[in-house]
């Protein structure tokens, strides 16, 4: 409260325990928080920016770390009285996006730290020694080990279940390709326009550039001569590292990486 016994609007306050623990206005929600915390399913929260989705992932948080003294006098105090779990605290992984940029240096850790530990128990498929492991591949793109890089990419769409009848397109295809170099954090653009047409995958890395083409029912020679045909290197000509283009084709019935060819 303030000096004239007034209590505090949390305007900008986004954190539980100060919202609790400073004495500001809450209007009590924990009554659906012990709704979802006690649900089956996955929830999307879909609500527009400022409308208190930190405060209520804060306020989850807080429940499942167990701090019971934070919701003293409130709903969910009253609905979980009985239950010997409700205020048993577990581990949580929160991440928030909105404090630091994650692309300085040390913070880094973080996406380090996910791929090294909370990944493969998510991804079995990715696991080190597989040979498409996603920290593999980041090696063979920054050696330019592309025959390597094509038998990971071969085993990764190997590995994707088919649960449709759906005939995939090319850009599916690309798309693969685009998140992986996306997740593990290189410079990757998809359709890039040049003054005869536009690639459809541009890999950038310290020493090399890939120019990736790819065919869905065709031959990665097609694809290698689009590239030439269409000029797609020119924007590197100035470029010191080396440009590695890449033709790749794909077999829609087989749902498999048919073809791999790479030239300098």
């Amino acid at each position: 409260m303030n000096g004239n016994g007034l209590r505090k609007l949390p305007i900008g306050v986004q954190g539980f325990p100060s919202l609790r623990g400073d004495g500001f206005v809450y209007v009590d929600k924990t009554e659906y928080i012990y709704k979802l915390t006690q649900g089956s399913r996955q929830y999307f929260l879909s609500r527009p920016r400022r409308f208190g989705k930190s405060l209520l992932l804060s306020t989850m948080r807080a429940y499942w770390e167990g701090r019971k003294e934070l919701f003293s006098g409130l709903a969910i105090e009253r609905l979980a009285e009985g239950d010997e779990d409700a205020w048993r605290p577990y581990p949580v992984f929160y991440f928030d996006f909105n404090k630091d940029s994650y692309q300085k240096n040390g913070i880094l850790e973080v996406e380090y730290g996910f791929l090294n530990s909370l990944a493969p128990a998510y991804m079995p498929e990715t696991l080190p020694g597989t040979g498409k492991d996603i920290l593999s591949i980041k090696s063979y793109l920054e050696m330019g080990d592309t025959e390597s890089l094509r038998d990971a990419f071969a085993a990764l769409y190997a590995s994707i279940p088919y649960t449709a009848k759906v005939v995939p397109f090319e850009h599916d295809f690309q798309t693969v390709i685009y998140l992986v170099f996306t997740l593990l954090g290189q410079y990757v653009h998809a359709e890039v326009h040049s003054a005869r047409g536009r690639a459809d995958c541009v890999a950038e890395v310290r020493d090399y550039v890939y120019l990736f083409e790819f065919k869905r029912d065709g031959t990665a020679d097609e694809a290698l001569a689009q590239i030439e045909e269409k000029n797609y290197a020119a924007p590197y000509a100035a470029d010191s590292r080396r440009l590695i283009r890449v033709g790749v084709s794909f077999d829609s019935e087989k749902r498999a990486l048919e073809e791999w060819k790479t030239i300098e």
